[in-house]
């Protein structure tokens, strides 16, 4: 058994229900395998706080392997606030988020 990295965006009202949110989905479409790839396999997520104002693609990627290598499989992934442009029409008060980290799989 091993690991995959994850980068996805997630979306909640807060950082918390977006990562409850993402976990539940990814038990409905994926089951309840401990070793099925998905960010159901994680232990929780940490939230990262940019170092610069505006995120750009560059800082993304950068963010994304960073994330790759301070997480491990079976820990937390790191989470990134994302930009209005990246969440807009989801909903009153819904922000989106990326997270980066190791399933088990």
């Amino acid at each position: 058994m091993g690991a995959s990295n994850i980068s996805q965006v997630i979306y909640g009202k807060t950082l918390a229900d977006a990562y409850n949110n993402a976990c539940q989905e990814a038990t409905y479409e994926h089951g309840h395998d401990s070793y099925n790839g998905t960010i159901s396999t994680t232990r929780g997520v940490k939230l990262v706080q940019p170092t610069q104002k505006q995120i750009t693609d560059k800082y993304l990627r950068a963010f994304q392997n960073a994330s790759w290598d301070r997480t491990e499989k079976w820990g937390h992934v790191e989470a990134l606030a994302l930009p209005h442009k990246y969440y807009k029409g989801r909903g009153h008060g819904v922000r989106a988020w990326l997270v980066c980290g190791w399933a088990a799989e």
